[in-house]
């Protein structure tokens, strides 16, 4: 009798454990974490090394710069995998939209774009704000507008005809990370 059971416990532990087991192996799929927010992402993969992830998800698209992660793309999403240095575990997970250009324009100073996120770029960098500013120069005939992509909420008209190439000042200039001229007319 107790042989019978003991081996019902034992064959009642040995399916427990394949279950568990099982269970444990899962892997989230890519398409499930870029889905995510980061926090419910992180708490998902914390602690799971870089070679877990890249057994189940294949070799990234992408790596950073400066710090140990992977960038895994789907669709029009992205999924940031960053590890610990020594140990090449995952501490964080951020998922964000990719930015696309929703419009390139043809500028008279520079080409841009509009994003799909809603901020603009030019030559690399990504600006929060287009602004459109008018007013009239000093003994000009007529109104002069000015269209800069900025970083900066408000640029005056004072500042923005400077800025524009007729100062011999270069504190009037922007640097590129705040604002640049992209047409004139």
């Amino acid at each position: 009798m107790r042989k019978k059971h003991l081996a019902k416990s034992i064959l009642l532990l040995s399916l427990t454990a394949i279950l568990i087991s099982s269970c444990a192996g899962t892997f989230p799929a890519k398409e499930k974490v870029a889905a995510m927010s980061d926090e419910d992402a992180t708490k998902l993969l914390l602690n799971k090394t870089q070679q877990e992830v890249q057994k189940h998800w294949g070799e990234p698209d992408s790596f950073f710069s400066g710090f140990y992660g992977d960038i895994y793309t789907v669709g029009d999403k992205c999924i940031g995998v960053y590890y610990h240095a020594d140990s090449r575990q995952v501490y964080h997970v951020a998922c964000w939209t990719k930015k696309a250009p929703e419009q390139e324009i043809e500028g008279n100073m520079r080409s841009y774009a509009k994003m799909n996120d809603g901020t603009w770029m030019c030559d690399g960098y990504t600006y929060a704000y287009r602004l459109e500013i008018t007013g009239r120069m000093p003994n000009a005939a007529r109104d002069s507008t000015f269209i800069y992509l900025s970083n900066i909420e408000e640029i005056t008209f004072e500042q923005a005809y400077k800025a524009s190439g007729v100062s011999s000042n270069s504190d009037d200039y922007f640097s590129p990370e705040e604002a640049v001229l992209v047409e004139m007319y």
